[in-house]
């Protein structure tokens, strides 16, 4: 019979790896074998096992006998490879097979994330290591509720899932239905990690907006911890999902509540302002314009048709949004550049050469502008398609199909729900009380629901 040491052996394929190193000790007249990856372990801390492993002078079983912190005796060979996988040194002796804790992974610094900054608060943010990211919310939720429950999925990546909770505040029925959505998942592997994930346990496929709320920041996350809500890390992401969530939660930032009572209450009127501005300006001037009851008192300087007018926002939006992703995917010391080269694009040379008019350049960029105040970026993205859809309908059939456009928005969105949670609650169903303190920030800590 071919022992699990044997079997580990031949699955690994050792002359195949550079990195998987094997090493044999003698001790008691027996062998003891250990089988490691040299890019995931801590060599001090290898040595170290070897160290306390070499110091034995009985018959004990060597569980007891080594140093390491974490040591955990292991039959399922499934398991131990997986162990091996994440960094851990297995070692056998006898018929006994054990995995020791020695990670060191490759990680990078806790810095503050990009897409969320603030300027009061706290620099930390999540990284690409789940214990880590596990860590920070610990520090910051120090209670007995506090559920971390690890799921692995996909078939070659095994990559770790662990959903975070307090489980005297979560729905036990939304943590059920994660988990066996979760578990259903059916991959090779989930290499761009919350996302795939995201795509798999939530029905996206004609979903436009996004049903789950994605942060960098461990403070909102213990936030919405502590509000009932699920956090799901996943290994290797630096991001978290934030579920159930509604349309409302992602009009808030953390900003708010860096700031007194009625500057919190000013900035997130301001931003919600702004966000409804990106969506809605240009659409809505465009119908205005093209009805002709209502232009005699809103007018655009300007002697283009309808259709060339709206021609001309839906191409000025696309160039700026281009540009947006020119910036994105361009070096660090070139983004001055793009950014001359777009103000020339879009500037004096354009109106001069009868391309844009000076009015839709102004409603183009003020729209792009307050899009940049949505505080979740995959909002951001979102209205930017539904605005050019909008224009595009106005441009083709002008106030009226913008008023059925609208009307079909909205009842769109009604019917999206997360977990039985209606995407515009409070405002649909209304709930005057959780509208009120959605718009005027609380004072009281109790009451802060970022």
């Amino acid at each position: 019979m071919i022992s699990r040491k044997e079997q580990i052996l031949n699955i690994l394929n050792l002359k195949s790896n550079f990195d998987i190193f094997y090493r044999r000790v003698k001790i008691l007249n027996k062998y003891v074998d250990l089988v490691y990856l040299t890019t995931l372990v801590d060599s001090y801390l290898v040595l170290e096992t070897i160290k306390s492993i070499k110091e034995i002078n009985n018959k004990s079983i060597i569980q007891e006998k080594i140093s390491t912190p974490q040591v955990k005796y292991e039959e399922d060979i499934s398991l131990l490879l997986e162990a091996f996988y994440n960094g851990e040194v297995l070692i056998f002796y006898r018929e006994y097979s054990f995995r020791v804790d020695c990670k060191k992974l490759p990680v990078r610094s806790i810095d503050e994330p990009y897409s969320e900054k603030a300027i009061r608060g706290s620099r930390d943010g999540f990284n690409e290591s789940l214990n880590t990211n596990i860590g920070l919310i610990r520090l910051r939720i120090k209670s007995s509720h506090l559920t971390t429950e690890i799921i692995n999925v996909s078939t070659y990546g095994k990559t770790s899932v662990c959903l975070v909770y307090l489980n005297d505040k979560v729905d036990d029925k939304i943590v059920d239905e994660l988990k066996r959505r979760i578990n259903n998942v059916k991959a090779n592997s989930l290499i761009m990690t919350d996302r795939s994930l995201e795509e798999k346990i939530f029905d996206q496929e004609k979903i436009i907006y996004p049903l789950v709320r994605y942060t960098e920041r461990p403070d909102v996350g213990a936030i919405h911890i502590m509000n009932g809500k699920v956090l799901i890390l996943v290994d290797t992401s630096s991001s978290a999902l934030i579920t159930p969530i509604s349309l409302m939660d992602h009009l808030k930032h953390v900003e708010e509540f860096r700031q007194t009572p009625l500057i919190g209450t000013f900035t997130k009127i301001l931003r919600v302002i702004s966000i409804v501005m990106s969506l809605f300006l240009s659409p809505t001037i465009l119908a205005l314009y093209t009805d002709h009851d209502i232009s005699n008192y809103f007018s655009l300087r300007t002697s283009a048709t309808n259709g060339q007018l709206g021609f001309e926002m839906i191409v000025g939006t696309l160039i700026l949004e281009i540009f947006r992703i020119a910036v994105v995917h361009t070096p660090t010391p070139l983004v001055g550049a793009i950014s001359l080269v777009s103000a020339l694009v879009l500037g004096q040379i354009s109106i001069e050469l009868g391309i844009f008019s000076n009015e839709v350049l102004l409603v183009v960029c003020i729209s792009s502008i307050c899009g940049f105040a949505t505080p979740s970026y995959e909002l951001s993205l979102s209205n930017k398609l539904v605005s050019l859809i909008l224009l595009l309908v106005v441009a083709i059939f002008k106030m009226e199909g913008y008023i059925i456009c609208l009307i079909l928005l909205f009842l769109y969105l009604v019917n999206i729900k997360t977990f039985d949670i209606p995407y515009l609650y409070p405002l649909c169903p209304l709930d005057i009380k959780k509208l009120l303190s959605f718009f005027i920030r609380p004072s009281s800590d109790d009451k802060k629901n970022l």
